[in-house]
């Protein structure tokens, strides 16, 4: 049972969900790519030169919707050396696709656009997907929706200061580094300790944003796992489950219309 709305952490969404609409749209979540598991990140990128060898993908955009790294920590993430064949391989579907999103998710909220804008990528909190004669999704990650779980939203709230991340700057890589370890080593301490009610999305919240919006559909990630349902407002949810190597993006016309 989801805890009622006066024992919740107050809804920080982030920056407003971006205006996108093209022909298609195909999407990646939680893939947790980490440099101690090279062949996860091979799979990857090899996926991707696969969509950029599609001609049809110049008229889609690519979406990852959140936690593309396992821990990112800064801009540095990108110039590792496990991460050089991936990176190659966005800048070369960058150059074919209509656009190429990565959205902030738990374990990418330090995630800027100025980080990414040399490989043709493009970063926000969520977009506003619309296909021809399609209702409009709200595309983003799930974690800000969880308002249950009090410590994580402190710490989410936190992270997204401006304030936070001028200090996180000068820390330096080594250091950003280390906190991350840190961090990553707390929560799944503090997950494992939590009950399922506060991990839970709270699905209130997320109704009164899509109508805010004026989205019919939600596509989150976060969860682990498959969903498609109706919200008590109508509006309909769909959860993704977390990426595996070989497996394909899902495409946003089959998630809206029942086939995938």
């Amino acid at each position: 049972m989801i805890p009622p709305s006066s024992s919740l952490a107050p809804y920080a969404p982030g920056s407003p969900p971006v205006p996108v609409e093209a022909a298609g749209f195909r999407i990646y979540t939680d893939l947790h790519l980490d440099g101690d598991r090279p062949h996860e990140i091979a799979a990857f990128a090899i996926d991707l030169r696969q969509q950029a060898a599609d001609p049809n993908v110049e008229r889609c955009h690519v979406v990852v919707l959140g936690d593309l790294f396992d821990a990112y920590t800064g801009a540095e993430s990108w110039r590792a050396p496990a991460f050089r064949e991936l990176v190659e391989a966005f800048r070369e579907l960058a150059s074919r696709a209509a656009g190429v999103w990565v959205l902030r998710g738990n374990r990418d909220v330090l995630l800027e656009p100025a980080h990414v804008a040399e490989h043709g990528l493009r970063v926000a909190d969520g977009l506003l997907a619309r296909l021809p004669g399609r209702p409009a999704a709200l595309l983003t990650h799930g974690d800000a929706y969880c308002l249950a779980d009090h410590d994580y939203q402190k710490l989410r709230r936190l992270l997204r200061r401006r304030g936070m991340r001028r200090v996180l700057g000068l820390v330096g890589a080594g250091g950003r580094r280390l906190l991350a370890r840190r961090l990553r080593a707390h929560s799944r301490d503090a997950v494992a300790a939590k009950s399922p009610q506060e991990l839970e999305l709270h699905e209130d919240t997320l109704a009164a944003e899509l109508e805010r919006v004026g989205a019919a559909v939600a596509v989150l990630g976060h969860l682990h796992e498959a969903r498609d349902r109706r919200l008590p407002s109508g509006a309909r949810l769909r959860v993704l489950p977390a990426w595996e190597p070989g497996s394909r993006p899902w495409d946003l016309a089959a998630l809206l219309d029942g086939r995938s």
